[in-house]
C-alpha cells in the first residue's frame, strides 16, 4: 500500500497545473483532485481491496496536511494525528519532502 501511495500521491498535479501572472507554476488543490482521480478512475482499474483503496485514497488528499499540523488548533491536529492511517501519512509525507 505505502508503495502504490508514494507512487501516485501527486497524480493531481498535471491536471491543476497552473502558472501565476510572475510565471511561477503552481498545483493548487491537486492532492483533492488526485484522491478523486484515484477513487474514480484507478482503484476498480487497479483492482484493490476496499480497504486499501480507502487508504491511499486517504493519504492521497491529507498528504500535505502533515505540515500544516503546527498551525492547527488543537481538536484538528489531534483528529489527524489520531488517525489510523497516520503513521502511513507521516512515511509519504518523509518521503515526499525528500
Amino acid at each position: 500500500m505505502l508503495l502504490w501511495a508514494i507512487l501516485l500521491h501527486d497524480i493531481g498535479k498535471a491536471p491543476t497545473y497552473t502558472i501565476s501572472e510572475d510565471g511561477e507554476g503552481h498545483y493548487f488543490d491537486h492532492e483533492r483532485i488526485g484522491a478523486e482521480i484515484f477513487r474514480n478512475e484507478l482503484s476498480s482499474k487497479l483492482k484493490f481491496e476496499n480497504t486499501v483503496s480507502k487508504k491511499i485514497s486517504f493519504v492521497i488528499k491529507e498528504h500535505l496536511r502533515v505540515f500544516l499540523i503546527p498551525e492547527m488548533k488543537g481538536l484538528k491536529s489531534r483528529r489527524l494525528m489520531m488517525h489510523d492511517y497516520f503513521e502511513d501519512l507521516l512515511l509519504i509525507a518523509e518521503a515526499d519532502n525528500r
